[in-house]
This record gives structure tokens, sequence and C-alpha cells, in this order.
């Protein structure tokens, strides 16, 4: 754009312009097309050639995804899958969202549902020094009950809205890990408002794959809880052989709020002092994770690679 101005000022007007030097700009571009392509699903027509190539550099005729993908030396296998769709049009999620229209109403609703709830779990997500880890913990009776924590790999793999989704999910598997009923009413706060609004956004987006877990997992706790409240009509179909398939949402009162972070409220500090410590390299023993994190590091988010 200003190769005719070869000069101090000429590269002056590119920092100011916010341009990077062209190669360094032909190479951001050569990786964003790399990363799309890698995340394409299998029912995509280049799905099978894009993960032929990577896998090959072949010496005679090469294809422009040959040359891609060899120079930038990414592997499609480790790039996160975007589908195109996620659940059915008429889908309705088994939880409801409580955001507040401002902090003061947010700080006041938190201190109200602690007190009056007998059943909550505070999650949260962190990144510091390139490190990201997430963690919840269990609250009965405002008594502090269990608590789980998981480390995601650093920075340049992941990125800190990730911790948050998988912070939900831990919170997801405190509760289910219960034998015993749970109240009417289970609530779970969670500081990103973005995260809890993604819920309910049905369109193909990266880190989706994650969301779809968190929704998974509460259907999971609703069957869970509607097998211990008819506990009897449950054994009574397996005795005869009979399948049961217990109810997937309206068992439980499944709420997820948005709670301030950084503010003297207790329970959500107490989720941020674990995620630090998952932050640092801290985890759960595998047993106590939900099954989804038990195959390993997650793929490589789009927004991180």
């Amino acid at each position: 754009m200003t190769s005719s101005l070869s000069s101090t000022a000429g590269d002056v007007v590119n920092l100011y312009m916010n341009l990077l030097p062209v190669e360094l700009l032909f190479a951001k571009v050569l990786h964003w097309a790399v990363v799309c392509l890698s995340s394409l699903p299998p029912s995509h027509s280049l799905y099978a050639p894009i993960h032929r190539v990577a896998k090959c550099y072949v010496l005679r005729h090469q294809s422009p995804l040959h040359h891609l993908f060899h120079i930038m030396g990414v592997n499609p296998a480790m790039i996160e899958m975007v589908l195109p769709v996620q659940c059915c049009p008429s889908y309705l999620p088994s939880f409801s969202k409580h955001i507040a229209q401002n902090k003061d109403l947010a700080l006041m609703e938190a201190d109200n549902t602690f007190c009056n709830t007998k059943a909550l779990v505070y999650c949260n997500g962190s990144g510091y020094k390139g490190n990201i880890g997430a963690a919840a913990v269990l609250f009965i009776d405002e008594e502090e009950a269990n608590s789980l924590k998981y480390h995601l790999r650093p920075k340049t793999h992941h990125i800190v809205y990730e911790a948050e989704v998988i912070g939900i999910l831990l919170g997801l598997q405190l509760p289910t890990d219960l034998a015993n009923r749970l109240p009417a009413q289970v609530a779970i706060g969670s500081d990103s408002q973005a995260m809890i609004r993604a819920l309910f956004n049905q369109c193909p987006c990266p880190t989706h794959y994650l969301l779809d877990w968190v929704h998974a997992s509460t259907e999971k706790l609703h069957t869970k809880q509607d097998r211990l409240v008819c506990s009897q009509a449950c054994c009574h179909a397996l005795c005869q052989g009979a399948k049961w398939k217990g109810h997937t949402c309206g068992v439980i009162d499944l709420q997820i709020h948005w709670t301030l972070g950084h503010t003297d409220f207790q329970p959500n500090k107490r989720a941020d002092e674990l995620a630090k410590e998952a932050m640092k390299g801290s985890s759960s023993q595998f047993a106590c994770l939900p099954k989804v994190l038990w195959k390993g590091p997650l793929p490589t988010n789009i927004s991180a690679a």
C-alpha cells in the first residue's frame, strides 16, 4: 500500500494505520484460511481431501492445498470442528437464564439466590501468564460440599471463553454425582454473560461443541433426578424387561444466573480461587471429571490457533 514510500516515514505511516508488513499479512491470511478449512465437518466435500493432503506432501503434482498445509504446518485433526447445524429449530434448553439489568441488581439477586436456594453451583474460568483453567464449587445449605477443577492447555490452544464453558460443564457434574434427590430449584452462577447467552444460540460458531456438551449434561441431570423421583416405576419397568426413559427437562427448576466477578461475593470468590489453582496446572482426578474430558486434550480453538 505504501511501497513507494520506502523510508522511515512510510514505516511510521504503516504503524499508525495498524498495517502489517506484506509478508506477515500474507502469512496471517494463509493461516486463517488453513484454520477455517481445518474446521470443516465430515459432511463437507473438502473434508477428506484436506485431511489427506495434510498427512502427506507429495513430490509431484501438488495441489494448492498441498502447498497451503505444508507451508503453514497445521494439523486439521487438532482443530475444533464447527458443525453447520447444532439442534433442530424447535429445540428448547432444559434450563432458564437470569441476567440482571445492571451490576447492583445482579449483586442483590446473587445474595438473595444464595440465601434462599439449597443447592447452588458457582463456576469460573481464568487465564493468566499464558495458562487457562476452569473450576466449579457446589454449595448445599450455604456450605461448600464439593468442587472440581480442570486445567486446559496454554492460551496458544485455548481461550478464557472456553474455560467459562468448561466451568459450567464441571458445575453440572457436581449435582449429577449426588446420590440423593435435589431440591426443586437448583441454581448455577457464572460471571460470563456471553457464555450464558450463547447457550441459547443454535447458530454455528466456534466452541459450540462445548455448548452441546453442556446441553447434554443438563438433560442427563434431569434424567437422573427423574429416575430418583420415579424409582419404583423405573424398577418395575426394568424388572419386566421394558426400557425406561426418563424426562430430559422439567424435572427440576434448573437456572443459570449471571453473577458478578471480582466482587466481595464469597461463593464466586471461592470459584475464582479454584480456577486460579487449575490455571497453574492443578486438575481434579479424571474419574471425578465429566467423561467427555477423559479423552485427552481438547481440540485447538479457532480463535486461539
